[in-house]
């Protein structure tokens, strides 16, 4: 019984268009080709290639009020007394930046500056203090990745290599002399001298 309907199967799917019956859809009359009007009977202008294409007047729109704003009328439109709404709106700023303090080794302890507290000083004294030039303490100031401590934690030797020997001893002698300010080293940070 299986054979015969594999051979049924067969057959079928080995026949070509023309062996195949067509079925028979109903016509809807929507679908037909044949009775669309074509652009002449339609009365329908053909643009000319030669001519622009028609400018088309560009209507003013009115700007949408902010989503703010139509809380605001929403709300004085939606209460029945329109001189108290029932919704209060305050726009309020999202950041108010506190004031800029300059620091100095008076306000707060030079060891708990971050980084960019020693950067900004770092540049200021390399330039104003010590008059290296402005390539050469952007250069230090940028390889400077440390905290207020690491300024106190660096030798004289270190300051010799990165800057020329005299310019060294002097940033190493300013640092040494605000060592001995009240709250500049703290106990634990240890400041070798040589």
């Amino acid at each position: 019984m299986a054979p015969s309907v594999f051979k049924k199967v067969k057959m079928r799917l080995n026949r070509t268009k023309e062996e195949t019956p067509v079925q028979e859809t109903a016509r809807n009359p929507a679908n037909e080709t044949a009775n669309v009007a074509t652009s002449e009977t339609a009365n329908i202008p053909i643009r000319d290639p030669e001519t622009p294409p028609p400018t088309y007047e560009k209507s003013e729109i009115e700007p949408k009020p902010s989503p703010l704003e139509e809380v605001v009328i929403r709300a004085t439109k939606d209460s029945k007394s329109a001189s108290k709404p029932w919704l209060e709106v305050v726009i309020e700023p999202s950041y108010i930046p506190d004031p800029i303090e300059f620091i100095n080794e008076n306000s707060i302890p030079q060891w708990r500056w971050p980084n960019t507290h020693v950067r900004a000083w770092l540049l200021a004294v390399l330039t104003n203090e010590i008059k290296c030039t402005p390539e050469l303490a952007l250069k230090l100031v940028q390889q400077e990745m440390g905290i207020g401590a690491n300024l106190y934690c660096r030798t004289d030797v270190y300051w010799n290599r990165v800057l020329d020997w005299k310019a060294g001893a002097m940033m190493y002698r300013k640092l040494m002399g605000m060592r001995e300010m009240e709250g500049a080293v703290p106990e634990f940070c240890h400041v070798r001298k040589r």
